[in-house]
């Protein structure tokens, strides 16, 4: 008997440990290289150089300041280049990364942990030095989706982007890993279109060697080359329970 009641206990716990994805208990923020696609939000007349974003590399982090809320730096490719010119930026106050403190330290109902407002981001390196002028980062509205099988590696966010006088508005939809997937040829190099742009490869963002989550619904964008998220987070299989 005791040993029936044993085998009952042990099935229960598997499960339901089995078949859905729960959110882990603290928010979980993938560290390191993600990629970013920017939209354009509607209404907007700009036409400047601000508005030509397509997406970039960033670099993530948590951190647990003494005392503090956990805390989020977001440093984009655009600004961490600049930083490591010489000469740099001029003026000490300017950082190249964004911080905001997560509103709690659980996902919430949705299995999102979320930033509603980070500092600004700025390096301002000038022309006449080598730079490409002022550029600023205003991040806000982030949302890290916070699960078992997507451990805060999908965000979307708003971005403020300034280019000298120019500012727009932008839609941001990232994820872990940066994974280029240009398509490449038996011998190793790269296949190029009739305008000498690189082709976009789908299956370089799929299978156990790509790097990329298994549960991910991505593509490889044609523009940027670059594995991308088909959906606002989550973008999951059809397959996937959570």
């Amino acid at each position: 008997m005791t040993r029936h009641l044993l085998v009952i206990a042990i099935t229960v716990a598997l499960q339901a440990g089995c078949g859905v994805s729960q959110a882990p208990l603290t928010c979980v923020i993938g560290q390191g290289g993600w990629f970013a696609k920017y939209s354009l939000k509607p209404n907007q007349t700009v036409t400047g150089a601000c508005a030509q974003k397509v997406g970039e590399g960033l670099g993530v982090r948590k951190y647990f300041p003494a005392g503090q809320k956990p805390m989020v730096d977001i440093r984009t490719d655009t600004l961490g280049a600049m930083a490591l010119q010489t000469p740099s930026d001029a003026d000490s106050s300017h950082s190249p990364n964004s911080s905001g403190t997560l509103t709690a330290e659980s996902p919430d109902s949705s299995n999102f942990c979320s930033i509603a407002n980070f500092t600004k981001a700025e390096q301002n390196i000038p022309a006449s030095a080598g730079g490409p002028g002022d550029i600023v980062y205003e991040w806000s509205n982030a949302r890290f989706l916070t699960q078992a099988n997507v451990p805060g590696t999908q965000m979307m966010a708003s971005l403020k982007y300034t280019e000298g006088a120019c500012t727009a508005e932008y839609k941001v939809v990232a994820m872990q890993p940066f994974k280029d997937c240009t398509k490449m040829d038996a011998q190793g190099s790269a296949v190029l279109d009739a305008q000498g742009n690189p082709v976009a490869d789908d299956s370089a963002c799929r299978g156990s060697l790509s790097g990329v989550n298994p549960d991910f619904n991505v593509k490889c964008d044609p523009t940027l080359v670059k594995c991308t998220l088909v959906n606002d987070p989550p973008s999951l299989n059809a397959t996937t329970v959570y």
